[in-house]
């Protein structure tokens, strides 16, 4: 198990490091995603290696020395990442005392040690996780916190008049937010790319190496020819010409900002003051200000 498990290991660790070149990027697919996504699989695969070894450790574990230089270079190392990629200054210090009670424990865990000691170490341990634990935001129990608000009741209401109206949004409004809705949305955190709408856009495919990857899709409208901007490796940007607007089956727009209803074809239906969002049909805006919603006056089809 722990072969099978290297090959993942050793093609993630130098990719969530540093860089690795593009053509063995492309070869090995890595390039569709990012090192701060990769490195949650990463650090899924040490958890394993480390309950199998601890499993298949003999004679109660390793020599001391020796746990304890493969506990400071494990720690170590996510330490160095944790401080390249996201550590301030002020959290230094306290990043440092945890590294060092980490390794003890874990020194403890794997190495031939007093079986107190062992009790003892993990007893910290688990305090320590407690009061770190215990700062984090209680977890929340049911979707109130979503359905509660104006916008997601208005975006319900029109859902429950037609559940088959499509949706897309503008302007930095999530998609997400209106799927938790109910609202089929075409633009939201793609996981895999949806062919069938992509195909409608790009039929010849001449941005396929662009959505094809799990992506954050984001949609700006133009009067210029549709195209498709990648911003980094998980996001990318449909630039949305007003006359392609025909070739989607989209109801529903929503948008931070104003929306030339002439050339989207849109009709205010809804305006709510002191609210962050404009909903119209053919679309809507969100700004934390107002709720407006739009009719569209011509069909898409």
């Amino acid at each position: 198990m722990m072969w099978l498990l290297m090959i993942p290991a050793a093609l993630l660790t130098p990719y969530c490091l540093t860089e690795i070149p593009e053509r063995i990027a492309k070869i090995t697919l890595l390039s569709y995603t990012v090192p701060e996504r990769a490195v949650d699989i990463l650090g899924f695969l040490m958890v394993l290696y480390f309950l199998i070894g601890i499993s298949e450790l003999e004679n109660d574990g390793l020599d001391r020395k020796i746990g304890l230089i493969v506990c400071t270079l494990s720690v170590g190392c996510a330490v160095l990442y944790e401080k390249w990629n996201y550590m301030s200054d002020k959290r230094w210090i306290l990043t440092i005392v945890l590294a060092i009670f980490t390794t003890i424990y874990f020194t403890c865990v794997i190495s031939k040690v007093n079986l107190k000691l062992k009790k003892c170490a993990s007893c910290v341990f688990i305090g320590i996780i407690f009061v770190d634990g215990i700062a984090i935001n209680p977890l929340m129990s049911g979707v109130d916190a979503i359905t509660s608000k104006p916008m997601a009741k208005e975006v319900n209401k029109i859902v429950q008049e037609n559940r088959k109206a499509k949706w897309i949004t503008t302007g930095g409004i999530i998609g997400n937010y209106l799927i938790a809705c109910g609202a089929p949305t075409y633009n939201s955190v793609n996981y895999i790319p949806n062919y069938e709408f992509w195909k409608k856009i790009d039929p010849q495919g001449n941005y396929e190496e662009d959505y094809n990857r799990y992506a954050h899709v984001g949609v700006n409208f133009t009067d210029e020819n549709t195209s498709v901007e990648l911003l980094q490796e998980d996001s990318i940007n449909l630039n949305l010409s007003y006359n392609d607007l025909n070739k989607i089956d989209v109801t529903y727009i929503a948008s931070r900002y104003p929306i030339d209803e002439e050339k989207a074809r849109v009709k205010k239906k809804y305006m709510k003051k002191m609210e962050c969002v404009y909903i119209r049909k053919y679309i809507d805006e969100i700004m934390f200000c107002n709720i407006n919603i739009y009719k569209k006056t011509v069909s898409c089809r």
